[in-house]
């Protein structure tokens, strides 16, 4: 199922939508899963099943208020499409097209989480991979395949992805369909 910039904005409304389900299924709106919603963002640490939150039904626009004030916060984001893997062999022009559509689906999603710019000068972005499966994954290829990830979020912030102080994490954990899981924090001088 290809989807337009159009599309993800329109199922990034009012309710935040589950990134697995939507990709995987024909389904408009609504979640299947228990997961935490793609791009809903979780305060200063992410959770999968919502305990640390009050009642699990903390929004993505919850607690943009505190990060704009201290300018960090974590976003769940889809896995990157293979087609921007660097061991990929496909037409520059596919590639090309999964990957402005990889950084919109980014873009928004950060927008939709409503994390602000810290105010430093260097600021952390700090990336955890979580697999669709217990395959053996180098960290340089999986850093390589974001790099829409990265100018999307950096787009939705409004500054100069060369701010960014990169660290990378593979979980050991595995989640249905992959993601990324974004944690944004400024870098006190």
């Amino acid at each position: 199922m290809k989807l337009s910039r159009i599309d993800v904005q329109a199922r990034l409304g009012d309710d935040a939508i589950c990134g697995q389900c939507w990709i995987d299924r024909d389904e408009p709106f609504g979640c299947a899963c228990k997961s935490l919603l793609v791009g809903q963002s979780a305060g200063p640490e992410a959770v999968r099943d919502g305990r640390s939150q009050d009642d699990g039904s903390r929004g993505a626009g919850d607690g943009a208020a505190d990060m704009a004030r201290c300018g960090s916060g974590v976003i769940v984001l889809p896995w990157p499409p293979k087609e921007l893997s660097p061991n990929a062999r496909v037409h520059w022009a596919k590639k090309s097209k999964a990957a402005k559509q990889y950084r919109s689906e980014c873009y928004l999603l950060t927008k939709k989480a409503g994390i602000a710019a810290p105010l430093a000068d260097e600021i952390l972005f700090a990336l955890e991979f979580v697999p669709p499966d217990r395959r053996k994954r180098d960290d340089d290829n999986l850093l390589a395949s974001c790099k829409a990830l990265r100018d999307g979020v950096a787009d939705a912030l409004g500054i100069d992805d060369n701010r960014f102080i990169t660290q990378l994490r593979i979980s050991r954990e595995t989640v249905k369909g992959g993601e990324v899981r974004v944690r944004i924090q400024g870098e006190s001088a």
